[in-house]
């Protein structure tokens, strides 16, 4: 019976052991919530030419490492006129291509470093065929993160309806979007690089867009350098903190593995002990 007891015993003091272990290894260990990427497709911006604008935007990812999406549209109702990648998303390797055959406008790009997303992603611009307004449709092919393991990144797409609203299904009332509809995405979800100046269209005065253009690039080029500065000093106030704080865990960490070892020593020598 007394043996019995002190099996017992000896099974809880090791089932102890082994939860108070995996407390420990398991306190540096912090667990990142995995982001969810989100594409914001905006309402139709109608012009005056009878063609539409559609913008699809992305934000909330940080380490993207390259994306293969298409806008599907309807032949019927809008012809295809012209495609490009917004401003901010130029920086890696990539294009816009349209598949008349199949109504599809394809968006391929990749990055060679992780990229942190927040802006227009790419455009297309219709003619419109006897109608008001249209949304295409938006999907996702693929889309990886910038890891060595090119793990796919979660993803949300969401439509901006011609009353500013925002659903997971695409606008299909066909009415053109105030003009204050399509300035709130854009707001809400374009780069520094998206505002002012579109990129060139088919159809309109290059001469015009190119003196525009220089215009906006020393007016962006000198914002640019002011948030540089600015985020320079943040930056290092940052690290200061972070590298305060990482020897502070440190310590810490060193702390409590030295009383976790203690404790375990202190265990054994009891069992060992009371087997004598």
């Amino acid at each position: 019976m007394r043996k019995y007891a002190e099996r017992i015993q000896e099974a809880v003091i090791f089932t102890v052991i082994v939860s108070f272990m995996v407390v420990i290894l398991g306190l540096p260990m912090a667990v990142r919530a995995e982001e969810t990427a989100v594409f914001h497709v905006q309402a139709s911006e109608v012009k005056e030419d009878g063609t539409i604008r559609v913008s699809v935007y992305l934000t909330d990812t940080e380490n993207l490492g390259g994306i293969d999406a298409e806008l599907v549209y309807d032949p019927e109702k809008v012809t295809y006129v012209s495609s490009g990648l917004g401003r901010s998303f130029t920086s890696g390797f990539g294009e816009t291509n349209c598949d008349e055959a199949t109504s599809t406008i394809k968006c391929v790009t990749v990055y060679q470093d992780a990229k942190a997303a927040h802006g227009e992603l790419m455009y297309a611009v219709f003619q419109l065929n006897g109608i008001e307004s249209y949304q295409p449709e938006f999907r996702v092919v693929d889309m990886l993160d910038a890891t060595v393991e090119l793990n796919p990144v979660p993803y949300t797409i969401t439509y901006q309806q011609a009353d500013g609203n925002w659903t997971d299904t695409r606008d299909t009332s066909e009415k053109a979007a105030d003009g204050s509809v399509i300035a709130q995405a854009l707001e809400a979800y374009g780069a520094l690089e998206d505002m002012g100046v579109r990129p060139v269209e088919e159809g309109e005065p290059v001469e015009n867009k190119i003196m525009e253009e220089e215009g906006l690039t020393d007016e962006i080029s000198g914002q640019a350098k002011s948030e540089k500065n600015s985020g320079d000093t943040k930056t290092a106030e940052l690290n200061d903190s972070n590298e305060v704080s990482g020897q502070g865990t440190g310590k810490m960490f060193e702390t409590v593995i030295g009383l976790s070892v203690a404790a375990v020593i202190v265990i054994i020598i009891i069992i060992v002990r009371k087997r004598k």
